[in-house]
C-alpha cells in the first residue's frame, strides 16, 4: 500500500501539466482509498498515530475529489465521492473505539495483578467443555 501511494503521489507531481479534471478526480479518488487502506491497519496493530495521519491524507483527498467532481458538474460522482467521505468517517470512529478500548485494556487491573489472589490458579488445565 505505501508503494502505491508513493507511485500516485509521483503521478501527483507531474500532475500540474495535466488539464484533464476528470483524470485527477479519479487519481485523487485512487490516492485516499490507498491511505484509508493504509489507515485500516488499525485492526491489526496499536499504533494509532499513523492511522489518524493516513486518514487526514484520505480526507483530504476525497475532499479535492469531491470538489473536482462538483466543478466538472458531475452530480452522480460528487455524490458517490460523499459517500465515500461518511465511509471514512465511520472508519475514523472505528478506529477511535478501538484506541479506547486498547487503551481500557491496557490501563485496566486486569493484566497487572497486585497480590497473589489476584491470579486465579487451578490445578487442572482444561480445554473446551
Amino acid at each position: 500500500m505505501i508503494a502505491a501511494a508513493d507511485t500516485l503521489s509521483r503521478a501527483f507531481a507531474v500532475a500540474a501539466d495535466i488539464d484533464d479534471h476528470a483524470l485527477l478526480y479519479f487519481g485523487y479518488l485512487d490516492r485516499a482509498e490507498v491511505y484509508q487502506k493504509i489507515a485500516e491497519k488499525c485492526d491489526y496493530e496499536r499504533t494509532f498515530e499513523p492511522c489518524y495521519e493516513a486518514m487526514e491524507l484520505s480526507k483530504a483527498d476525497y475532499t479535492e475529489a469531491l470538489n473536482l467532481a462538483r466543478k466538472l458538474g458531475c452530480d452522480g460522482l460528487a455524490r458517490q465521492t460523499e459517500v465515500f467521505l461518511d465511509r471514512l468517517e465511520l472508519s475514523c470512529s472505528l478506529i477511535q473505539s478501538q484506541q479506547r478500548f486498547h487503551t481500557g485494556l491496557v490501563q485496566g487491573a486486569i493484566f497487572h495483578p497486585k497480590r497473589p489472589g489476584d491470579v486465579h490458579l487451578d490445578e487442572r488445565f482444561t480445554c473446551g467443555s
